[in-house]
């Protein structure tokens, strides 16, 4: 997790991960009666990515996010271009998570899984930031929580 080199990254479109990614989110959705919605912008250009590091990302969030919710619940991979940046949110029906908590999720070793490392979203950290992204978070206690992934283009 301490690595620090340097990503190889390419042209590509954000959707072509998510779309490559889909099939396995699904898979996990439909094993937890959950479902998926995907609210992708038309008008999301190509960015500088590597791909295999932003779908580790994608699939780290996504079943965070299912693990957090019940079943019936849904979760939301949405993009969007705002400005200069490409935003993609990744939003679940859960129970939310509360203040206190949210302030450590990004730091190593931190959870609030009963079998979690903690591990998972200081890994999507340190990926996000090599892409020079932000990430950041928003819940409601009762209302679920949305991961605000955000690229330069």
């Amino acid at each position: 997790m301490a690595q620090n080199r340097i990503a190889e990254k390419e042209e590509c479109q954000l959707h072509d991960i998510i779309h490559e990614l889909s099939p396995l989110l699904w898979a996990d959705a439909n094993l937890r009666g959950q479902s998926i919605e995907f609210m992708l912008a038309h008008n999301v250009p190509k960015l500088h990515l590597n791909s295999k590091e932003i779908k580790q990302v994608v699939l780290n969030l996504a079943r965070n996010g299912m693990e957090a919710m019940n079943e019936k619940g849904v979760l939301t991979l949405e993009t969007r271009l705002v400005d200069d940046t490409v935003e993609l949110c990744v939003r679940d029906t859960g129970p939310g998570i509360p203040r206190v908590k949210q302030e450590k999720l990004f730091e190593p070793f931190f959870t609030t899984k009963a079998k979690g490392t903690g591990l998972g979203l200081s890994m999507c950290l340190s990926i996000v930031e090599r892409h020079n992204g932000t990430i950041t978070v928003e819940s409601e206690e009762g209302k679920g929580t949305t991961f605000k992934v955000a690229f330069q283009r």
